[in-house]
């Protein structure tokens, strides 16, 4: 719904700040130590500020088209999304931030788990089987047409095209154990 409803430009944007509001709440909930004397955490700050100057140079400057096929018209409206009225843009764009603070608050949420439970493989794989478990809840509520769930070609060739392309246990496990590791 965020992406639908915003730019690629702020979606793409907005998931490059993760880190950087991993680090507002790590502060805000004291698992961060702020010393501004220090040099670590003065790179944080400028890395944090950084970070929200280049989201917003991308999601704001539209640059020039170096190569295109649409006419005048026709480029300006393939700029954005289906729609692009001033309170759908709200919208989105809330859903996107809500959507990425939480993220970054379920790596927060981890590294205070796992020092209760010190166990990293088996807890990054119970956190991706509880994710799976809710996914597969929510698409069963959403869309519980008999016909919506037949396994095609394409259903079956996408999933291995993607095994292929990214391996599953780098882009699920090695996130997560970065955070446990810190």
């Amino acid at each position: 719904m965020g992406l639908e409803y915003t730019s690629p430009a702020f979606a793409s944007a907005m998931s490059n700040m993760i880190p950087s509001i991993t680090f507002i709440l790590a502060v805000l909930c004291r698992m961060e130590q702020f010393d501004i004397s220090k040099p670590g955490t003065q790179a944080k700050i400028g890395g944090t500020l950084a970070a929200f100057a280049g989201a917003t140079l991308m999601t704001l400057y539209k640059g020039v088209a170096v190569i295109t096929m649409h006419t005048k018209s026709s480029y300006q409206t393939a700029g954005t999304s289906k729609s692009s009225t001033h309170a759908e843009w709200i919208k989105g764009s809330l859903v996107l931030i809500v959507s990425y603070s939480s993220v970054a608050a379920s790596y927060i949420l981890q590294t205070s788990t796992i020092k209760m439970y010190p166990a990293p493989i088996t807890l990054t794989s119970l956190t991706c089987l509880s994710g799976t478990l809710l996914s597969t809840i929510m698409a069963a509520i959403l869309d519980h047409k008999a016909s919506s769930w037949k396994l095609s070609w394409n259903t079956l060739l996408a999933p291995m095209y993607s095994v292929r392309t990214q391996s599953h246990v780098f882009n699920c496990l090695w996130p997560m154990m970065f955070v446990y590791e810190k």
